[in-house]
């Protein structure tokens, strides 16, 4: 089974959740690719399409992600609401633009700007992330924040003293969304 996500940063995170949250008594084989680019994954699942290998979709909930769900499963016989997720369908507490990296706690994205890009920023959880930073610091580049806060993360979840308890709690509705997938896939 294979789990194909938009991007590089959100694949690694996804991987890093997945490794720390493993039930290392339901060992399913479950790989994640990056698509590098939500427009990209409709190539990915034509050559998953052939069913040899079962494919699953995450995508964020914002425009591009909804428009390219609903043609994937519009268009692909073996693509539907059961493979095909964007985040709101895998979180209870969902806004209608949220990303992956809104799935974080917001205290930990505004440490991460101050600490790399000396941005001082107060984020409102109900609007992505990404693009409250962007509106406030035009010049900063997208691929380098996401490098920034998956690093981050890496680092911290990986910490010895991060147990499964500890992720849930700090990382509650990442928990939610890699739980929910697991579950989805699993099934």
């Amino acid at each position: 089974k294979i789990v194909i996500i938009e991007g590089k940063t959100e694949k690694d995170m996804i991987d890093i959740f997945s490794k720390k949250l493993k039930d290392k008594k339901n060992k399913k084989n479950i790989s994640s690719i990056s698509a590098n680019g939500v427009n990209a994954i409709e190539k990915y699942v034509k050559f998953f399409n052939n069913g040899l290998v079962k494919g699953f979709v995450v995508l964020d909930s914002d425009k591009e992600g909804k428009q390219v769900k609903n043609n994937i499963t519009s268009q692909n016989n073996n693509y539907n609401n059961d493979n095909t997720f964007e985040i709101n369908d895998l979180i209870a507490n969902n806004s209608s633009n949220k990303t992956l990296e809104d799935l974080l706690p917001k205290q930990i994205v505004e440490d991460i700007c101050l600490r790399f890009f000396e941005l001082d920023i107060t984020l409102k959880v109900d609007e992505p992330y990404i693009e409250q930073i962007k509106k406030i610091q035009k010049t900063i580049n997208e691929k380098d924040l996401k490098l920034e806060i998956m690093k981050f993360i890496a680092e911290d979840i990986n910490k010895t003293s991060m147990t499964k308890d500890k992720i849930k709690e700090k990382y509650k509705l990442y928990f939610e969304f890699a739980s929910n997938l697991y579950l989805k896939i699993k099934s």
